[in-house]
C-alpha cells in the first residue's frame, strides 16, 4: 500500500532566517501492520504530520538519551569503584579496630597482672617485715634476760676485791675464754693462794 501524506495549511509557518533546510514533501509507505500505529499517533498528536514530527523528535532525542545513558553508566562505574574503595578502607579500618581492641585487652591484662604481682610482692614484703619485727622482739627479750643475769662486778678471791668489767683480762683456751682479774694476773687455783679467775665465756 502506498500513501501520500500532505498536510495543507492556510498560513504556513515561516521558516527561521538562516535555516539550511527547505520545505519538502516526503512519501512514506506503511504496511497494514504499521497503519494502526500511525492512527494511534494521530489521535494523540492531532494530525499525521505532527505524529511523524513527534516521532522524528523522539528519535533525535534518542541519541541524546543514549549519550546521557553512556554518561550515567560511566558515573555508575565510577561510583561502584569508589564504593569498592570505601569497602576496602572500611575492612582495613575494621581490622585496625580489632587489632587495637586486642592490644588494649592485652595491655589491660598485663596491667592487671602487674598489679597482682605488686600486691603479692607487697604482701610478701609485709610478711617479711613482720617476721623481722617478731625476731627483733625475741632478741630484745633475750637481751633483757641476759642483762638481768649480768653482774655489775665480780669478786676476785685472790685479792679479795670487787672488780668491774673494765678490770677484766681474757685468756683464750679450747671451747671459749675465761676472764681473770687483770691487776692480780692470770692465776689459777694454787695450794696456798686462791685463783684470780672470774668467769667463763663459751664459744657456743
Amino acid at each position: 500500500m502506498c500513501m501520500l501524506i500532505h498536510v495543507a495549511t492556510k498560513n504556513p509557518t515561516p521558516e527561521p532566517l538562516g535555516t539550511p533546510y527547505l520545505r519538502r514533501r516526503v512519501i512514506v509507505e506503511l504496511t497494514p501492520a504499521e497503519l494502526p500505529l500511525l492512527e494511534e499517533a494521530e489521535r494523540r498528536h492531532g494530525t499525521k504530520r505532527q505524529a511523524i514530527v513527534s516521532a522524528l523528535e523522539a528519535a533525535s532525542r534518542g541519541a541524546e538519551l543514549e549519550q546521557q545513558l553512556a554518561e550515567a553508566q560511566a558515573e555508575l562505574t565510577r561510583l561502584e569503584a569508589e564504593l569498592e574503595t570505601l569497602r576496602t578502607d572500611q575492612a582495613a579500618g575494621e581490622k585496625a579496630r580489632e587489632r587495637s581492641a586486642r592490644d588494649f585487652k592485652k595491655a589491660r591484662n598485663e596491667l592487671s597482672s602487674a598489679r597482682e604481682s605488686a600486691g603479692s610482692s607487697a604482701r610478701e614484703s609485709e610478711q617479711r617485715l613482720q617476721a623481722l619485727e617478731r625476731l627483733l622482739d625475741e632478741r630484745d627479750g633475750e637481751i633483757t634476760e641476759l642483762e638481768e643475769q649480768i653482774f655489775d662486778k665480780l669478786f676476785c678471791a685472790r685479792c679479795g676485791t670487787w672488780t668491774s668489767p673494765s678490770d677484766f683480762g681474757w685468756t683464750r683456751c679450747e671451747g671459749g675464754d675465761y676472764a681473770y682479774h687483770l691487776a692480780c694476773g692470770d692465776h689459777g687455783p694454787e695450794l696456798m693462794k686462791p685463783s684470780s679467775w672470774l668467769g667463763w665465756q663459751s664459744d657456743s
